[in-house]
């Protein structure tokens, strides 16, 4: 036979429901040629024209200096609270949703950023793992320094002579 089970709550497991953003951005770095107020005044450039049509994603591909986010358009994916420095934070935290922002300021450059997306997500279980994991490694570290002390215990030769 068949069985339907409902979970309703879990006994001994606290919740943790984080606040995500969903994010994309353009980021470009003073260098010797551009300093502080050239690169502003460019990234005001690259907004206009966003902000007149043109594809925000093509647009990171080709002047984004974020190798890692200018080959997916500028996407971060989900960012939680803590994973970006605090400048970064703060102006994400006041854009609205499908809004770019005007050019801001961190120690890595000056950004462009729009939020795509807003959640709140249950890491409940992510931390779950991440505690197994944690207990895992610990255990095998554990378990390797009492084979290598097994292993240094049966090399040594004591003589003792009377």
């Amino acid at each position: 036979g068949f069985q339907i089970v409902n979970v309703n709550d879990m006994r001994g497991a606290e919740r943790t429901m984080v606040d995500q953003l969903r994010v994309r951005h353009i980021l470009l770095r003073p260098n010797e040629i551009l300093d502080d107020a050239a690169v502003q005044q460019k990234m005001l450039g690259i907004r206009e024209r966003i902000v007149a049509g043109d594809d925000f994603a093509t647009i990171a591909e080709a002047v984004s200096e974020d190798t890692v986010s200018s080959a997916d358009g500028g996407e971060l994916g989900w960012l939680s609270p803590g994973d970006t420095v605090p400048e970064f934070e703060e102006a994400l935290a006041q854009l609205p949703l499908n809004e770019l922002s005007q050019p801001i300021k961190s120690r890595f450059g000056w950004h462009l950023m729009e939020v795509l997306e807003r959640r709140s997500h249950d890491t409940t279980d992510e931390a779950k793992r991440e505690q197994c994991a944690r207990q895992i490694r610990a255990t095998k570290a554990e378990e390797e320094r009492e084979l290598w002390a097994r292993r240094l215990r049966d090399q040594a030769f004591v003589d003792i002579r009377r």
